[in-house]
């Protein structure tokens, strides 16, 4: 079966590792890339709106949770304010992490993939 075959049947076939990733015409990606090199990329493009979304999305959540934590745990649970910061850094800790895991995850595949398991 032809990669181009294989990849119309199964899209993640092609991009399973950047090591296995091969353009249609048989040439390799480079240094492991997912994507033909086509220069640098937009943020602010329409392509890439969601992840500009998702960004606002997940640090309003992190705001909000912050707050209502702070609001039961010291208004409502009536516990001392070393307590109630103390379980908001360690609910924002995880976020604080996420640089260090996205380049752990790149390096290293989870269960042969890359980037995959977390997007």
């Amino acid at each position: 079966m032809e990669a181009s075959e294989q990849l119309k049947q199964n899209p993640y076939v092609e991009t399973k590792s950047p090591r296995e990733a091969n353009v249609e015409n048989g040439t390799s990606f480079v240094n492991g890339a997912l994507r033909a090199p086509r220069g640098s990329v937009s943020a602010y493009s329409w392509e890439n709106l969601g992840m500009l979304a998702h960004s606002a999305g997940v640090g309003i959540v992190n705001s909000t949770m912050s707050g209502i934590v702070y609001a039961v745990l010291n208004n409502y649970l009536h516990m001392s304010a070393t307590l109630v910061a103390t379980a908001v850094a360690l609910i924002q800790f995880p976020r604080s992490l996420r640089l260090f895991t996205g380049m752990v995850t790149d390096t290293i595949p989870i269960f042969g993939y890359r980037r995959r398991p977390y997007m």
